[in-house]
């Protein structure tokens, strides 16, 4: 699996980084930390105009190998929190488990004012 991070700023000048992952995966935990850090390779302080993420070179889940450094039962447990989090979010919407500092971005300002009663569960994640 590839990652790619662009940018396009103000001026309209792209920037972007590539990069192959030490092995496939689909867990969501290691996609976004590797596509943190590719985009803070590269973005510098300049106002952004457009943003963009890229996963290329997918493998099927089944091509798959482990390496020798890799402990099963921690990738394991990652496909479980993933899987989990994807059951919960197609029963009962996209906003239903968020990271925690979610609730102070600006993005999800109407979550404040959401107050939960006995037919909503509201979740929220650690990661």
């Amino acid at each position: 699996c590839e990652v790619t991070v662009f940018f396009k700023d103000d001026k309209f000048v792209t920037v972007s980084r590539q990069q192959r992952l030490f092995r496939p995966t689909d867990i969501s935990g290691e996609l976004f930390e590797k596509t943190r850090s590719l985009f803070r390779l590269i973005y510098d302080g300049r106002p952004i105009r457009a943003l963009g993420i890229g996963f290329s070179a997918l493998t099927p889940k089944e091509g798959c190998a482990f390496t020798l450094f890799d402990d099963p039962a921690n990738l394991g447990r990652k496909f479980a929190i993933d899987a989990a989090a994807d059951s919960v979010r197609s029963r009962f919407g996209g906003e239903s488990l968020l990271p925690a500092s979610a609730l102070i971005s600006p993005t999800f300002e109407h979550l404040k004012r959401f107050e939960p009663n006995e037919g909503h569960i509201r979740t929220v994640c650690p990661f």
